[in-house]
């Protein structure tokens, strides 16, 4: 290192490198020459903050896990204790969350991040700590990843159905999406299922109806009257279809229906050879007329 007065009894040795170990020895040196070294000493230099970590990158997703990996720092500095992984959602929230990996002695990490949300945009960047006397040395972040997790079905079904009767067979339809945190993915089609509550032989009573995602209302005909009908929406993006809505019952309006079991049944009867009296009945609180017959 270099000559030293002889007045001198200590150094400060400047521009070693972090966790290093490195050997001393002093020799004394007159007029006559150099003597004989000291013993050797060595002392290993604290460590310090390590590099960031390198090639961050997205190894696979999934709509509610991401699956990283990384290569430790260049620069180590010291041992490894531990790495921080943050995160930042940019579809819905701005929250920072904070993930701890600790004990990890390979040069290369990888990690699932598990329970996030489908269909949503996260930003991720990982560091690295040592550790020196119980305080923890933190390096510098790496480089951001940007990445999205995959759509699924919708979570949540259309909210507030109304169902109001308009004719004997027309019914009027409203409802309201649900929110973008459930939809899990773009919209593609509302489907509207119904059936009747008692169903009749021989008439079609139950359907399914398709209806493009800008829509938040529709008109359903060719329903009987006077008939109860229940009705359920649910939503539907490219991953497949949500749950359906709370039912909603409602009652057609009866004023056809008188017409439409008359021509049912004297269709039904229409081969009879004698000529008969044809005499219709209907009670209080029945929506089915009661046929009679009686001979001329």
């Amino acid at each position: 290192m270099g000559n030293i007065t002889s007045s001198t009894t200590h150094l400060q040795v400047n521009g070693l490198n972090p966790a290093q170990t490195y050997v001393f020895t002093v020799t004394a040196k007159n007029r006559v020459g150099e003597g004989s070294p000291s013993e050797m000493q060595s002392v290993t230099t604290w460590q310090a903050a390590p590099s960031e970590p390198v090639r961050l990158q997205v190894v696979k997703t999934s709509p509610v896990s991401i699956y990283l990996s990384w290569w430790r720092p260049r620069e180590l500095h010291g041992t490894i204790k531990k790495y921080q992984l943050v995160r930042n959602a940019l579809n819905w929230t701005k929250d920072q969350i904070v993930e701890e990996l600790v004990n990890i002695d390979s040069p290369f990490v990888s990690h699932t991040v598990r329970g996030l949300h489908p269909f949503t945009t996260y930003v991720f960047k990982v560091r690295a700590a040592n550790m020196q006397n119980g305080t923890e040395l933190w390096g510098n972040f790496s480089s951001t990843l940007t990445v999205s997790t995959e759509m699924r079905a919708p979570s949540s079904s259309p909210q507030n159905l109304t169902v109001q009767p308009l004719k004997g067979r027309i019914v009027y339809l409203t409802w309201q999406p649900p929110s973008k945190f459930y939809q899990n993915g773009p919209l593609k089609q509302y489907v509207v299922r119904y059936q009747s509550v008692s169903p009749i032989e021989g008439c079609e009573d139950k359907d399914v109806h398709y209806y493009a995602s800008e829509g938040h209302s529709a008109n359903i005909s060719g329903l009987l009257p006077g008939t109860e009908y229940i009705f359920q929406i649910s939503l539907e993006n490219e991953a497949g279809r949500g749950p359906p809505s709370d039912i909603v019952r409602v009652s057609t309006l009866p004023e056809e229906l008188c017409r439409l079991w008359l021509n049912k049944l004297i269709f039904e009867h229409q081969s009879l050879r004698q000529p008969q009296h044809l005499k219709v009945e209907i009670e209080a609180g029945h929506l089915q007329p009661q046929l009679f017959f009686f001979p001329f």
